[in-house]
């Protein structure tokens, strides 16, 4: 008697449990969003909103578009439905997007967990004529015809700098932005990123349609975004910081490979890969960007317990360090005709586009011409 109410009770707790994981499947299979903030100042309206991913969403393997298809409906729906408000829907147009991880103003923002929040802000434009409300609101709403909105990182030198005076970007990521938006009939708007994951979820939430901020191909990332074909060559390169030119900087793979050297590079970026791959022995120390770089190395060759400093990044952010001297490891560089930057896109539809400009030969230049421009605000760069 006691084996049946036993088992009674077996088959009631599995049964309770089977209940249990249906009623929450949705929040477990479907991305969900929320808007979680509305402020409304004259013609601008800020609307900030919580985006999820699937509980077992891999954010790493897939181009999945359902997040920015989401965020796009779930900001339209709330536009088209808002209360109390004299200003009708169709007035609304989206001005700019963030990722609040990004947000420059909040340096402690923490993400929670596998989610996104995005701010959007918006602009009210009364005097033009409303368009009627379908199929294609959606697109009208984020000016899809008239912006591209393209994700590029401040302070890269000559790659891209933001000017807080005058409210503009320069920089060769920026005239090739450009190139694209123009060889495509739009006007190209920029939106600042911090992190190098930030390229991607950028891409992945519709924050912004491209990625121009110096991104290396690898085969990992053509798989979580398109990649366009390469746009400049480069490679990276071992170096230190010394001003004694009759130092010898030749050496060995093993002399590199040793728990007596540090290694200073940026993490997550392929420089960090590239040391566990071919100087697992050494020590590494990661910075947040490549600007930091000269600082760490610095402060580690002050400390008498360490012996021998590197750093490993790309050539193109080596060569404009004061004092930076390349090491030659083997009688060479590190460079690999595999290292070449590239475009990465959220939108197949944008890749024929971007190779086309790529193919007239005029980045290239743009490149090269932005390099022997010195800009007054700095030369550091990020990878």
């Amino acid at each position: 008697m006691k084996n049946q109410y036993l088992g009674h009770i077996v088959i009631f707790l599995v049964a309770t449990l089977f209940a249990y994981i249906f009623s929450i499947s949705p929040s477990l299979t479907k991305a969900k969003a929320v808007v979680t903030l509305q402020q409304e100042a004259g013609d601008e309206l800020l609307v900030r909103m919580k985006v999820c991913p699937p509980f077992w969403f891999d954010d790493n393997s897939s181009k999945n578009s359902e997040l920015k298809a989401l965020y796009r409906n779930t900001l339209t729906k709330f536009i088209e439905n808002r209360p109390s408000t004299n200003l009708i829907p169709e007035t609304w147009l989206v001005k700019s997007i963030t990722l609040d991880s990004e947000n420059l103003i909040k340096e402690d923002y923490k993400t929670d967990g596998r989610c996104h929040d995005l701010s959007t802000k918006l602009l009210n434009h009364e005097d033009e004529k409303p368009a009627k409300i379908g199929s294609n609101h959606v697109s009208r709403l984020f000016q899809d015809d008239t912006i591209l909105r393209v994700g590029v990182r401040d302070k890269q030198g000559f790659i891209s700098q933001y000017d807080p005076k005058t409210q503009k970007w320069r920089g060769a990521a920026i005239d090739f932005a450009r190139l694209i938006a123009k060889e495509m009939g739009k006007t190209a708007v920029f939106t600042r990123l911090k992190s190098l994951e930030s390229r991607f979820t950028s891409l992945r939430y519709g924050v912004a349609d491209l990625s121009i901020s110096l991104i290396s191909y690898t085969k990992e990332r053509s798989e979580i975004a398109y990649l366009s074909e390469p746009y400049y060559t480069t490679g990276l390169v071992l170096g230190t910081f010394i001003s004694d030119s009759e130092v010898d900087l030749h050496r060995t793979r093993s002399d590199i490979n040793s728990g007596k050297n540090t290694i200073v590079a940026v993490h997550g970026s392929n420089s960090v890969v590239y040391i566990q791959n071919n100087f697992p022995k050494s020590n590494i120390v990661t910075t947040t960007t490549s600007a930091e770089i000269p600082v760490y190395v610095h402060e580690l060759m002050a400390d008498p317990s360490r012996e021998n400093i590197y750093y490993i990044t790309d050539e193109l952010i080596a060569s404009r360090w004061p004092e930076s001297r390349i090491v030659y490891v083997d009688k060479k560089r590190l460079l690999t005709s595999k290292d070449a930057y590239v475009v990465a896109m959220g939108d197949l539809n944008l890749l024929p586009v971007v190779n086309r400009v790529i193919a007239s030969g005029v980045v290239s230049n743009i490149y090269t011409t932005s390099y022997n421009t010195k800009f007054s605000t700095g030369s550091s760069v990020s990878e």
